[in-house]
């Protein structure tokens, strides 16, 4: 992935999903680590470890956010960054990249915005370029117009109101505040902002790493993005979101509400982690949610129809009344496992088959013999079979090798001598008894 560009002294927030690459949903055995290297010099720029993000609701997503200094970054140059992980004992890797341009004019092709560090003014290449840039959003919009421009770049803690339609544009930032305004949001780019209001637009507007709190929207894409409030559908068709997370699980869950005089909506929710809820599906037309990844889906009292399709590893709470179709084929639902591996197993001990942890033989007792030793001694097994129970282990009931265990690599059928891996504290003394298990 690329990322930037970015000019010195900007952040760079980079990220890595250590699950994408495995066959299970589990965190890096460590915190990933990352280094930084400029164009094909060996030694890295930066190097450290990732940070866990939002451990409570996601599995194996990390970030790291460092700054893009003189004393190390230069411009015109290109820079990778190396990440590497383990998981389940497996090594694995991910390359991201990003380039620096320096400021000039308007740089990067872009009316700057400081709402907190800004200057009033709409002179063109005096105000909204990188080392001046203006203080609101009606001098930047009238800045892009007279420029020709359509994209913007929006400082850090910087808070905007839209007051016209940006149809088309670009705002590109981290950690700044948008209120949509009931403006025209159609085919506009929106990053790093923290989302509220209400939008319109005939073509989908996009929402990357963005926050998103209490809105209204029309058919949009959502691209990791956490959710933490509301979001209204506003009017019919497709919304795709894709690796967004609740922002909040089990209190305050974030909602996708279809509306109850919308109608015909898809929501297509997928590698979603944590908790969502849907309200008002199936109250007009016909409502589908595909939903994948894990957590859970809640839906509410209000829905009344539609289908909703579930793969992954995610848990539901029906309080429809059962009004909606669900479709759980492809959803691996642990719950739904574990209550299917108990059934098993309680079908496989009343068919007397062996499972782990569960006598594999009648008791067994150990026979004197002068060649007993702490490896391998005579018992009473009846089984004429060599080697039957390789890999299974015994553990002793009593005497004076009680509760101990080893694995058993050997077992002659003529003798009846076991022979086990790791010497026992002792040759058995007597004629203890024992139970062959298999674990």
């Amino acid at each position: 992935m690329q990322y930037g560009p970015y000019i010195i002294d900007e952040f760079i927030t980079f990220s890595v999903d250590t699950t994408k690459q495995t066959t299970e949903n589990v965190d890096a055995d460590a915190a990933p680590t990352y280094y930084i290297y400029e164009d094909e010099v060996e030694t890295a720029k930066d190097t450290g470890s990732m940070s866990k993000l939002d451990d409570s609701n996601t599995t194996g997503f990390y970030t790291e956010r460092v700054q893009l200094t003189s004393a190390k970054y230069s411009y015109g140059k290109t820079y990778n960054i190396y990440i590497k992980w383990a998981a389940s004992t497996k090594n694995f890797s991910k390359i991201h990249n990003f380039i620096l341009r320096p400021p000039s004019g308007y740089a990067l092709g872009a009316v700057w915005i400081d709402t907190n560090n800004g200057t009033s003014g709409d002179i063109s290449n005096v105000n909204g370029i990188a080392t001046n840039p203006v203080d609101n959003f009606t001098d930047a919009m009238t800045i892009a117009s007279n420029m020709g421009l359509t994209a913007f770049r929006v400082a850090s803690e910087s808070s905007i109101t839209l007051n016209a339609s940006v149809e088309g544009k670009e705002f590109i930032g981290q950690h700044w505040t948008l209120a949509l305004g009931s403006q025209n949001c159609a085919d506009t780019i929106f990053t790093g902002a923290n989302i509220t209001g209400v939008c319109t637009g005939a073509n989908k507007p996009h929402f990357n790493d963005c926050e998103i709190a209490g809105v209204t929207l029309p058919p949009s894409h959502l691209h990791r993005c956490v959710l933490t409030g509301t979001i209204t559908v506003g009017t019919l068709g497709d919304f795709f979101l894709n690796e967004c997370w609740a922002g909040s699980s089990g209190v305050n869950n974030p909602i996708i509400d279809t509306g109850a005089s919308i109608g015909d909506v898809t929501i297509h929710n997928h590698h979603f982690g944590g908790t969502i809820e849907y309200k008002n599906l199936g109250q007009v037309g016909t409502d589908l949610v595909h939903m994948s990844g894990h957590g859970k889906y809640i839906l509410d009292a209000t829905c009344n129809g539609g289908t909703i399709h579930v793969s992954g590893n995610i848990e539901k709470e029906d309080n429809s009344g059962g009004t909606v179709t669900i479709n759980n084929d492809a959803n691996a639902n642990l719950t739904n496992i574990n209550a299917e591996v108990d059934t098993a197993i309680a079908t496989m001990a009343a068919d007397a088959v062996i499972i782990k942890n569960e006598v594999l033989s009648p008791d067994g007792t150990v026979v004197s013999d002068a060649g007993n030793t702490t490896l391998t001694f005579k018992t009473n097994l009846t089984s004429n079979e060599d080697d039957y129970l390789i890999d299974a282990y015994i553990k002793f009931k009593d005497g004076n090798l009680v509760d101990q265990i080893k694995k058993i690599t050997a077992y002659n059928g003529t003798t009846k001598f076991i022979t086990v891996i790791g010497a026992f504290t002792a040759a058995p003394s007597g004629t203890p008894n024992f139970d062959i298990i298999n674990r």
